[in-house]
């Protein structure tokens, strides 16, 4: 059987609705943008319902099937911002490369030489043309880049990054031994160690290594790569802070749950920020229990409130 003829029947469509879903799919893309924090805007792609079937059906057939990297914390099952920050509690200095654009720095070609590379992993079908002519056309964009927001582009992007996080790996323990703990969430590098200026010789050497990579050609944001210590209390690491002995929310996020929750014991608090407030309140429990435990024991009330509002709705 065929590729088409396969996806056709998993999916149960007719080929002709097949055929006029991929000659689509780069047309019937609505584009939207989103402001960043710079200032600047971020254009999000949608696919058409027809293309994000067919998008589906090769995350559960091919991507899903190769692993990531044990370094990557991303758009894997299992992983999560909080078992990211949790790998790096134990050591005190930190460097975070951040990637500039990301997503559009991958294009097909990378995509394509990782599969190629790690093939061993999907035994279901041939890597022959049609799957991979199917591939960039359905999975990305103008160019053969990346689009932010394809359901297949995240996983495509830690597929991409397979040698590149391995080469890290390798290269930061014949150099430092196992002095330095590596995790990579999306587009946020984190580095951390227990040695005093160890974070400085790991930016030399991962500039070094980010500049001459070829596949993808990703680069350094230098307005958000930093550097701290968990002592002096600027350890933060994708939005969990890390102290000496234990994890936490940042205090902004503290600070904000106190002010929501006393809003709502006013009457004051918008009921468009009722989901905000709850989500605010689980992120906490789950990653700082204690801190949690405090906040439920002063505002039970207001919280059992808003979570029977939300239901009641």
């Amino acid at each position: 059987m065929d590729l088409k003829s396969r996806i056709c029947k998993d999916l149960q469509i007719p080929e002709t609705l097949f055929d006029s879903s991929v000659s689509n799919a780069r047309r019937a893309v609505y584009q939207f943008k989103i402001p960043k924090k710079n200032g600047d805007e971020r254009t999000i792609y949608q696919a058409a319902a027809k293309t994000k079937t067919i998008q589906y059906w090769l995350l559960k057939n091919i991507f899903e099937k190769v692993k990531s990297h044990p370094s990557s914390m991303a758009f894997s099952q299992g992983c999560s911002i909080l078992k990211n920050a949790e790998c790096h509690r134990n050591n005190r200095f930190f460097l975070k490369i951040d990637l500039l654009n990301f997503f559009p720095s991958v294009t097909f070609e990378d995509v394509k030489g990782a599969l190629i590379k790690n093939w061993e992993q999907i035994d279901s079908l041939p890597p022959d043309k049609d799957l991979f002519e199917l591939i960039r056309t359905v999975c990305f964009f103008k160019g053969d880049i990346l689009p932010i927001g394809y359901p297949t582009s995240p996983i495509l992007s830690n597929i991409a990054m397979l040698n590149f996080d391995e080469m890290v790996m390798s290269t930061l323990e014949s150099s430092f031994g196992g002095d330095v703990t590596y995790t990579r969430y999306a587009d946020d590098m984190v580095f951390s160690t227990n040695v005093p200026g160890r974070t400085h010789e790991v930016f030399k050497l991962i500039r070094q290594l980010i500049t001459t990579n070829t596949s993808p050609k990703i680069s350094i944001n230098p307005d958000k790569t930093t550097s701290g210590s968990s002592s002096g209390g600027s350890a933060i690491v994708t939005g969990i802070k890390i102290c000496p002995n234990h994890l936490t929310i940042t205090k902004k996020q503290k600070d904000e749950i106190r002010l929501l929750l006393s809003l709502y014991s006013k009457g004051r608090l918008r009921s468009s920020d009722y989901e905000r407030t709850i989500g605010l309140i689980s992120f906490a429990r789950n990653v700082d229990p204690s801190f949690f435990t405090r906040v439920s024991e002063r505002f039970f009330r207001e919280i059992r409130a808003i979570k029977k509002e939300l239901s009641d709705t």
